[in-house]
């Protein structure tokens, strides 16, 4: 029944009532009761159609700048997140380095881990000496070792080493640096996983909301029983509305979304919600396909082709100086994105005109001073996520450079050890090269290295800490001076080469 319908049956009622004379008769103030009652009557419907005037909904283009507002935070979620940048894996240097380590340290267990196809087993017999050996963390040594065997087994400068790899000296220069490759392959590991961008990824997906697919409901939240209850009411309560923050999806609803009072479908323009059904906000209904229509619009003007720490962060900043920016006459409600007439303090119920409500969202001044929006803190969230990403990805890149470093210096030590054992003074070379290594090591201040011209230093402005590196081409020089003859020509000459 329309309310102008309605007006004139309760006038009609009226003038019935009236009309009963025999009524007004048996009360003297019958006349003038009546008379009261018609007035509040007409008062009453009088008031009735002045509110059904007033609130009409919002115009086309009354929230479009709130809906580019939202837009700008939704086209980061689905925006790509590039990969860090990340080194391969150091397992060539980690195998070698337990190849070294097994050869010199148990050769015997080595000989029973290389006869055989499967080391595992091996290691798995008890009759063994691998078994004995190849315990806890020395297994995956162990099996490492095997296989690095069987690419090396006929290198030339590998079958040198086997028969020197056993002495004193050998077995600590070469012990020290595979300790540091071993520690250093498993933290390269560690850090390479804690680059993955899987966590962002999540926090970002849930801060856009459910896939706009046109099916998958825009929200689990039900049973809101009206647009006021789901979305807000700004001064009329310090709780949010229930759907307030919940996503992007829900806020965009909240500000754009078409229901049977709101029923201007480009209130959000450029979005065009003509062909959609109006949503039925207890249940949630045709919500689905209103927002897959947002979703679309939004991604017509995306800029974004990566989702950056910055560019989240200064969504969020945009978003929050917005919702702070006071709205309504004299801008009394805060906390609030999209229009407001009046004071608001009637909710955001859809409406336009000087029914102090409005086509809004509203995020609640109850939260200790933060606005309770979760998928802005979830879009805060990921963007720590992505710089830890980062850093890790760092760490990792440093690590497998020190890895290299490590490994060009262990190679050195073990080719010097092994060229060294053909010359006469093979010990006197092979002693320099665990001297100067145990120089080095112990080490851990950087006027101490920097004195030594068996070690380099690499903290920086950092004057203590673990932060040496063996100078391996001072290392390597002094060894091959040890082999040079009386007139001072060089018999051996040190040549890197790759393992």
């Amino acid at each position: 029944m329309k309310l102008g319908q309605e007006r004139s049956l309760h006038m009609h009622k009226m003038e019935h009532r009236c009309q009963d004379t025999t009524a007004a008769k048996s009360n003297s103030d019958g006349s003038l009761q009546c008379n009261k009652q018609a007035f509040f009557t007409v008062i009453l419907a009088t008031m009735i159609t002045m509110d059904s005037a007033s609130a009409a909904p919002p115009s086309a283009g009354d929230n479009s700048a709130a809906f580019s507002l939202l837009c700008g935070a939704l086209n980061l979620p689905v925006a790509e997140i590039r990969a860090p940048e990340l080194p391969e894996e150091a397992s060539e240097i980690e195998e070698l380095a337990a190849l070294l380590n097994v050869t010199a340290h148990n050769p015997e267990a080595l000989k029973e881990l290389v006869k055989e196809a499967d080391a595992a087993q091996v290691i798995a017999k008890e009759t063994t000496k691998a078994n004995k050996v190849c315990t806890d963390v020395q297994r995956d040594v162990c099996l490492k070792a095997a296989v690095k065997y069987h690419k090396l087994k006929n290198n030339a400068n590998y079958q040198l080493l086997e028969k020197v790899a056993t002495s004193k000296e050998t077995r600590q220069a070469v012990a020290a640096i595979v300790e540091q490759i071993m520690a250093g392959s498993r933290y390269l590991a560690a850090q390479k996983a804690a680059a993955s961008t899987a966590a962002a990824r999540k926090l970002l997906d849930d801060a856009r909301g459910p896939q706009a697919d046109g099916s998958t409901p825009a929200t689990k939240t039900t049973a809101t029983n009206n647009r006021k209850t789901a979305c807000g009411t700004p001064l009329g309560s310090p709780a949010k509305g229930k759907l307030a923050g919940e996503s992007i999806a829900a806020d965009m609803l909240c500000v754009c979304g078409k229901d049977r009072q709101q029923t201007e479908p480009k209130a959000c323009a450029p979005a065009d919600l003509t062909s959609d059904a109006a949503i039925t906000w207890n249940d949630m209904a045709n919500s689905a396909k209103q927002w897959e229509t947002l979703f679309r619009a939004c991604q017509k003007g995306n800029k974004h082709k990566y989702a950056t720490p910055e560019t989240l962060r200064a969504a969020v900043t945009a978003l929050l100086v917005e919702a702070n920016t006071g709205k309504g006459t004299d801008r009394p409600a805060q906390h609030v994105i999209g229009l407001i007439t009046g004071t608001g303090n009637t909710g955001c119920d859809g409406a336009n005109g000087d029914t102090n409500g409005g086509t809004c969202v509203y995020y609640g001044s109850d939260s200790g001073g933060d606005l309770a929006i979760s998928w802005a803190s979830k879009m805060l969230s990921a963007a720590d996520e992505l710089d830890k990403a980062d850093h890790a990805a760092k760490e990792a890149r440093q690590t497998a450079a020190k890895l290299t470093d490590l490994n060009k210096t262990m190679t050195a030590i073990a080719l010097l050890a092994a060229e060294a054992s053909h010359k006469p003074d093979s010990k006197t070379d092979t002693n320099t090269i665990a001297q100067s290594m145990t120089k080095c090591e112990t080490i851990n201040k950087a006027a101490e290295c920097k004195n030594k011209t068996e070690c380099k230093w690499e903290g920086g402005d950092v004057k203590e800490g673990n932060h040496f590196k063996l100078n391996e081409t001072h290392v390597a020089e002094k060894a091959t001076q040890t082999w040079s003859g009386g007139n001072g020509e060089t018999k051996t000459t040190y040549k890197q080469k790759g393992n």
